[in-house]
């Protein structure tokens, strides 16, 4: 079964049997097999993230109700290893488990996407619904009661201002964002994922961004857009349905998260860009949770207890 279905960007990516058969990817299958739910919330990043990382699992245990069944998705041994010391779901994939790296990439090459949409792509097929965030999209409030509030859409997304090309082919204000993101598993994403494979470039590198992936297969399923409320929803030929949730519920970018409304955000993702810059934007929205001196608290606590006390506020 695992060999009957394609990667996305499968022109640089490793065979099928190839990633399901690496020591990360039956890390993976181990934990989804553990969990109590069938949806997950997956981070990925690297250990120069490890702050960042930290304080969005902090956020996710102090939201009420606490985010259950979280994996976060290593990079590399050391952030693995650290997140594992405290007894934290932590899968090691380095990026040449899932892309041939033998490809002459481009240093605009940006592996975390490729990553990312791999990810997704082999939780949805493991049967699974996967939410995936970026390490800075930090939630305030438990975003599955959003979710929960569309249980119809196959695809839940937070508002996206790229690629520029479908805001105006599409004439719509928002694509999917790829910082906050809820793909369900049924017979339609399997459709969507395939389209999405399916896209092929004359230079396969030549555009491996995931938010660009995930929207112009969309594009190519014949999506029609529309809105429900202030909600903008479309409908694709098979019957898949996105919902895009508006800024003023899961805010991304500078210009649409405003720190005097952080109460109403379930979600903050002001976008900025280095590590710093991360943590700056997390603290203008009342977002950053992490004590001063995080890793000087109880060394022996583990897991939701670890967290609780290395975080500087109480429980929402």
């Amino acid at each position: 079964m695992q060999d009957t279905f394609s990667l996305p960007c499968s022109q640089v990516m490793r065979s099928v049997s190839h990633v399901m058969n690496s020591e990360g990817m039956k890390e993976l299958k181990r934990y989804l097999a553990a969990s109590t739910s069938r949806q997950v919330s997956v981070v990925v990043a690297n250990s120069r993230y490890e702050e960042v990382v930290v304080n969005w699992l902090a956020a996710a245990a102090l939201a009420r109700p606490p985010i259950q069944n979280v994996i976060v998705v290593a990079m590399d041994r050391e952030l693995h290893s650290f997140l594992l010391s405290k007894e934290m779901n932590a899968v090691y994939l380095p990026i040449d488990s899932m892309v041939d790296m033998s490809h002459k990439f481009p240093k605009s090459f940006s592996s975390i996407m490729m990553l990312r949409l791999g990810v997704m792509r082999i939780i949805n097929r493991l049967g699974y619904h996967v939410a995936m965030y970026d390490a800075d999209a930090i939630v305030l409030r438990n975003p599955q009661l959003l979710f929960d509030a569309h249980p119809e859409a196959d695809i839940i997304s937070s508002s996206g201002e790229f690629p520029q090309l479908l805001l105006e082919w599409w004439n719509v204000n928002s694509t999917l964002c790829i910082g906050a993101v809820l793909i369900k598993s049924n017979e339609r994403t399997e459709q969507y994922w395939e389209i999405m494979a399916s896209i092929r470039l004359k230079v396969p590198w030549q555009n491996t961004n995931d938010q660009y992936r995930l929207n112009f297969a969309l594009h190519l399923l014949d999506i029609r857009w529309g809105t429900e409320g202030n909600l903008q929803v479309g409908i694709c030929w098979n019957g898949l349905k996105v919902v895009v949730l508006p800024n003023t519920l899961a805010c991304r970018g500078i210009k649409n998260c405003h720190p005097e409304k952080s109460g109403q955000y379930y979600i903050w993702h002001a976008g900025y860009r280095t590590e710093e810059g991360k943590e700056d934007g997390a603290k203008r929205g009342n977002a950053w949770f992490l004590r001063e001196r995080w890793k000087d608290v109880d060394r022996h606590l583990v897991g939701n207890a670890w967290l609780l006390k290395a975080a500087s506020q109480h429980p929402r």
